[in-house]
């Protein structure tokens, strides 16, 4: 992932005169970063959507580095790159010791962040991938990866969203890839009841997601505009999150194996907004998906005891953001729209009870289809036994016709 530079060199071993032109080239200016209302007005938030497909296609050429595990810490969420973990890493030695840290390694403290923590080995996560793959991709233009995969398609006008995407960037990036693909499979396939619909492919389906809709270079654009002395309440729906909420269909939350995602106040904030700010202010009920790997888990599919377990110990009045001054605009808009972090809690408990009902609804279901195909079996078996075994047995006793003549004329 690291760039190489070329050097030139000169070896002159003779005194040769030669005339050297030591003007350097011109550096190539980086284009002016356009203002947030001329890069919305080219390319709205609602347009701003990436398919499974090009999903795929920014996640193939880099899976065995996206797929590479690597000792994480859980303070700064970035990878350990010293000796000793990478050593073990070659070697498959994946052992941690009691504090959390691999057990042959020689330090105590994350090499990032330089804190004392825990951490477990995981594939790479969205700090990563936007560092090392999505800002260096957006570097010549200055602008979103969409804005650039839209310059590069010739499609000016984007693709709408279907599904805005809620999650933390911690998320390892190849689980996060594949709980969108499933997602999307479910929500294309072809019901009994919709067979007259037209036939969606999954690989079409678009979502919104905050790294590749978001300018790197700008983030202040996905921010709230405080510019005309607005409320919080106000100014945070000047953001591109409830600009984007606005716009789509549904919301997909990606819960990870911890629930780290509700430990983070802009997923908090997203949630609050389908809750509260999308009804009032554009009259509509967006549903909310939980998802991981194995499913739709608020639907009942999937791991949804696990699910179920980590929602109830989520506690959103915990949760922080990168910038303090974010906490504060989300907490402030909540406070005004008479929203508490107990309301949040119960939206997810309920989402997570819901998901729980729907599985044994899904598992009454499938027990009873199994029992009754396993008595329609038996009374199958029961009547083609009856058939070729009893009534043969029966005519096979059958006297003889000239006894039965005569045993009619004897009744006669």
């Amino acid at each position: 992932m690291a760039s190489s530079s070329e050097e030139s060199t000169v070896d002159s071993k003779e005194d040769v005169s030669i005339d050297v032109d030591l003007e350097m080239p011109p550096t190539k200016e980086k284009p002016r970063i356009r203002s947030k209302k001329e890069s919305w007005e080219q390319l709205p938030e609602g347009h701003r959507g990436i398919q499974i497909r090009e999903l795929w296609d920014f996640y193939m050429p880099q899976q065995q580095w996206l797929e590479q595990q690597r000792w994480r810490c859980e303070v700064c969420h970035r990878s350990c790159t010293c000796n000793d973990c990478l050593e073990m890493m070659d070697e498959g030695e994946r052992i941690l010791n009691f504090f959390g840290w691999p057990e042959k390694s020689n330090h105590e403290t994350c090499f990032c962040c330089g804190e004392s923590a825990p951490g477990r080995f995981e594939g790479r996560n969205l700090y990563e991938v936007a560092a090392e793959m999505i800002i260096p991709s957006c570097e010549e233009l200055q602008v979103s990866y969409v804005e650039k995969l839209r310059r590069g398609d010739g499609n000016f006008d984007g693709v709408k969203a279907d599904t805005f995407v809620s999650h933390w960037w911690g998320e390892e990036f190849p689980k996060f890839i594949r709980a969108l693909t499933t997602f999307a499979k479910i929500r294309c396939a072809n019901l009994p009841w919709t067979f007259c619909a037209k036939k969606r492919e999954h690989e079409g389906w678009a979502f919104w997601i905050c790294a590749f809709a978001n300018n790197q270079y700008a983030i202040e654009h996905a921010l709230g505009d405080f510019s005309l002395g607005q409320s919080p309440r106000s100014a945070v729906m000047t953001s591109a999150f409830a600009t984007a909420l606005a716009s789509v269909d549904d919301v997909v939350a990606l819960l990870d194996d911890q629930a780290k995602i509700y430990t983070r106040i802009w997923c908090c904030f997203e949630l609050f907004s389908v809750m509260r700010l999308v009804p009032q202010r554009h009259g509509k009920q967006l549903e909310i998906f939980i998802v991981d790997e194995s499913g739709v888990v608020s639907s009942g599919c999937g791991n949804v005891r696990a699910m179920d377990k980590l929602i109830g110990k989520v506690k959103t009045r915990e949760a922080e953001a990168s910038n303090a001054a974010d906490k504060d605009m989300i907490e402030s808009a909540m406070l005004a729209d008479g929203t508490t972090h107990e309301e949040l809690d119960e939206t997810l408990q309920y989402l997570a009870k819901g998901g729980l009902k729907a599985f044994r609804g899904r598992r009454c279901v499938e027990i009873y289809t199994v029992a009754s195909m396993g008595l329609l079996a038996i009374s199958l078996f029961v009547a083609g036994f009856y058939k070729e075994y009893i009534v043969h047995e029966d005519l096979s006793r059958a006297p003889p016709k000239h006894v039965r003549v005569k045993a009619e004329e004897f009744a006669n």
